[in-house]
């Protein structure tokens, strides 16, 4: 059977974990949020009935007021809560690139290879450069390019040796 295209998200959503959902006698119900200091939220029946919301899930509003419910699971692996100043398009491009390089050690070698090289260019020894290139893709994506087949062909002395 043919694979069916694959998505990612990139929405931007507000959304309230739910404590408890009950109904309140009048068609319809209440959904309790976890997070403090907000009042309870009344859908209807319908809406519960097509949703089927479960305590630990969220409410989710989209930013055509298109409200929803999404499970624990689902939601926390698509979104991120935005804080402070965080910008959504940066995140994305960050994580983008992040997987970008775990998939594709010749890629990930490349960046090394560009950080590196911008060292080496302001004076640093090669061997230095490459010990800082490869701190700097451990600290800020998670690749350990010291594992990689490049690496080993390098033949770097041992730190301070040089």
């Amino acid at each position: 059977m043919k694979e069916i295209p694959r998505y990612k998200c990139h929405k931007v959503v507000q959304a309230l974990k739910i404590t408890l959902v009950t109904p309140t006698g009048c068609n319809a119900h209440f959904i309790v949020p976890q997070e403090e200091g907000f009042e309870p939220i009344e859908v209807s029946s319908e809406w519960v009935r097509q949703h089927n919301p479960k305590p630990g899930g969220y409410y989710v509003v989209y930013e055509d007021g298109y409200t929803s419910y999404s499970p624990a699971q689902a939601f926390e692996r698509g979104y991120t809560l935005i804080t402070g100043e965080t910008a959504v398009g940066t995140v994305t491009a960050l994580q983008t690139l992040q997987e970008a390089l775990a998939a594709d050690d010749e890629f990930a070698w490349s960046w090394h290879c560009n950080i590196a090289m911008a060292s080496v260019d302001e004076g640093m020894p090669h061997p230095d450069a490459n010990r800082a290139a490869a701190r700097f893709m451990q600290t800020c994506f998670g690749i350990d390019i010291t594992k990689s087949k490049q690496w080993a062909s390098l033949n770097l002395p041992p730190k301070g040796a040089d």
